[in-house]
């Protein structure tokens, strides 16, 4: 696949996930994760991991107010843990998780950007 295959393909991600986040809240680890989709034209609710609190309470926290979250981790060796103990926790909830984004741009993303706050650089070239 050519970069501009590459990019339409990140775009049309993006495109989907910005949608999605109309209804959805976004779960990324830090702020300078949630600036980035910001820049990157994302208007939902995110909702930052890296507050202090354990992963579990977080969860459990998540899982009182909201049925669905869309996880958006780093595709690091950190991000990819934290997104494994989220997926773990949130199976003892009814929260029903999303994945297909953090997949998707992992897919199409991950030789070049590993981190979700690189994005703007890879989408704004």
């Amino acid at each position: 696949m050519n970069n501009s295959d590459l990019q339409n393909k990140i775009e049309e991600v993006f495109e989907e996930l910005i949608n999605a986040n109309e209804s959805i809240p976004i779960i990324v680890e830090g702020k300078n994760d949630e600036f980035a989709l910001r820049k990157l034209g994302v208007r939902g609710l995110i909702l930052r991991l890296n507050t202090g609190q354990s992963i579990l309470n977080f969860c459990e926290d998540v899982a009182r107010t909201y049925n669905e979250v869309i996880l958006l981790t780093d595709w690091d060796r950190k991000g990819k843990q934290l997104f494994n103990k989220l997926k773990k926790n949130f199976k003892f909830t009814r929260v029903k998780i999303i994945v297909n984004f953090w997949s998707d741009l992992k897919k199409y993303c991950s030789k070049e950007i590993l981190e979700v706050e690189y994005l703007t650089k890879f989408l704004n070239q």
